[in-house]
């Protein structure tokens, strides 16, 4: 699999990496938006765009234009205010659910954190 050149190298060799990132923004009121499927699946998410952000994000993103444009291109997000990160979350789900084992990042409703799927409650109890 191709490797995007605006991602980290930290981003590619850590599947842990990206879900603490979006837990950080969770946690620090950085999320503008988002909406999940109730299997907890990733339908979009955007953050708002200020230093915060930024800096929380550059531990995946080492070129935010590069990956704005990209992101912006390929989905559906508000480019002036907000940065999508539906792009981050496809890749990651590209590389870690297909190529290097599963795990794939999925919203916990109940806790209101991200968890891998692997450590999803049953829906049904």
């Amino acid at each position: 699999m191709e490797k995007k050149t605006f991602f980290t190298e930290d981003f590619y060799n850590s599947p842990q990496l990206t879900l603490d990132i979006l837990n950080e923004l969770v946690s620090k009121n950085q999320v503008a938006d988002r909406d999940m499927y109730s299997s907890g699946e990733f339908l979009y998410m955007e953050v708002y765009e200020n230093e915060e952000t930024k800096n929380i994000l550059s531990a995946v993103i080492s070129d935010l234009e590069a990956y704005k444009a990209y992101n912006n291109e390929n989905y559906v997000s508000d480019a002036t205010t907000q940065i999508g990160l539906c792009a981050l979350q496809d890749e990651h789900n590209m590389f870690f659910r297909f190529f290097e084992g599963d795990k794939e990042i999925k919203w916990d409703a109940k806790i209101e954190n991200f968890v891998f799927s692997e450590d999803m409650p049953p829906r049904f109890n």
